[in-house]
């Protein structure tokens, strides 16, 4: 099998050759190649030839981008950003300081606005790299991480409560940017998208506040695109079964779920989301990205994954992933030992 066929058949809840291998790679790849974080974040194409060359040293089984979209989408939205040159970007300004704000912005467009259109050729250019061997995934953050990102998490957390028609009309613009960003990139060529909704999780706001302001657009969100060809990936940190977040993700329609972290030092257990959901929805595993693998021995990084692979490699519908975003500093020495023993360990049959 080759990694789109892996990815694919893990998606569909099959059982493929091997369990697939999907990191979060985008900063310590850059690291490794000895290239800055930025261009490769901003720069169209940059980025496609960084993660071209990545991919075909590496071999995992997707290519993963999107986090310079915490900073350009906010930056087409109003924002003012700041872009490190070995680091993620940081939103100096929010642009919705108030309502007279909200009633200014718009959705903006991906091939004209800011450095929306880098992403969009990044995208297109990896495509005709890699032809259809394997997937191009982006992360997307959620309408309500979005929202988060041009508001302030502190001020809409308070909005929740003092004014909750301004988060719907919050909602409303957010919703509608990610379905244009969302169909931009599909005819770019990417086919997969990772919903990063790290902002509604139950670690946050309560499930009432979720089903009020955030689950009628994730549901929407999701329907459309994966109408039009996408797989989606539904990403919270936090208790997802006790919290019944994990009937909501159900209802998404998402094909995918990425439990992330319950703290920096410990991650949602999928055990027992195995056993639950297992026949209902793909499971991504979640090796640390801050513990074992950031700051243990290769052999930890092995250990990691095997009590990973115990839990959720039976029965197919299970891929090997990182319950977050990957450290530049991540030891090269841990992620060929996160390969190797995802290789190793994830053979089936």
């Amino acid at each position: 099998m080759n990694p789109a066929e892996r990815m694919v058949a893990a998606l569909n809840l099959s059982t493929p050759d091997r369990v697939p291998i999907a990191p979060w790679s985008e900063a310590p790849i850059c690291t490794y190649l000895g290239v800055s974080l930025k261009e490769v974040l901003i720069h169209g194409e940059r980025m496609a030839q960084v993660q071209t060359d990545a991919y075909r040293r590496f071999k995992y089984d997707w290519i993963s981008i999107g986090m310079g979209l915490a900073g350009i989408q906010p930056e087409a939205l109003g924002c003012k950003v700041f872009y490190p040159e070995d680091s993620f970007p940081v939103i100096k300004e929010f642009s919705a300081k108030d309502s007279r704000d909200v009633d200014k912005i718009k959705a903006p467009d991906p091939y004209q606005d800011g450095l929306l259109p880098q992403y969009i050729k990044g995208i297109s250019l990896l495509r005709k790299n890699l032809g259809e061997e394997v997937p191009i995934c982006l992360e997307f953050f959620s309408p309500f991480a979005i929202a988060c990102r041009f508001r302030g998490v502190n001020q809409i957390l308070q909005d929740l409560y003092d004014s909750p028609s301004l988060v719907h009309k919050l909602m409303e613009i957010s919703l509608e940017t990610q379905l244009k960003m969302g169909r931009a990139a599909l005819k770019a060529g990417a086919e997969m998208f990772y919903l990063g909704s790290d902002m509604e999780g139950p670690l946050l706001i309560s499930p009432k506040h979720y089903d009020e302001f955030c689950k009628k657009e994730n549901k929407e969100l999701i329907q459309e695109l994966k109408g039009d060809g996408a797989y989606m990936i539904f990403h919270m940190c936090g208790e997802l079964i006790q919290s019944n977040l994990m009937e909501r993700i159900i209802d998404s329609g998402a094909q995918a779920v990425s439990p992330g972290n319950i703290t920096s030092e410990t991650v949602f257990d999928i055990g027992p989301l195995k056993k639950k959901y297992g026949d209902k929805i793909c499971i991504f595993a979640n090796l640390n990205p801050t513990g074992k693998l950031l700051e243990g021995t290769p052999e930890e990084v092995g250990a990691e994954i095997a009590g990973l692979m115990e839990k959720g490699k039976q029965g197919g519908g299970f891929i090997l992933h990182t319950s977050g975003t990957m450290s530049p500093r991540t030891p090269f020495e841990n992620f060929k030992a996160m390969m190797d023993f995802g290789i190793k360990l994830g053979l089936y049959g």
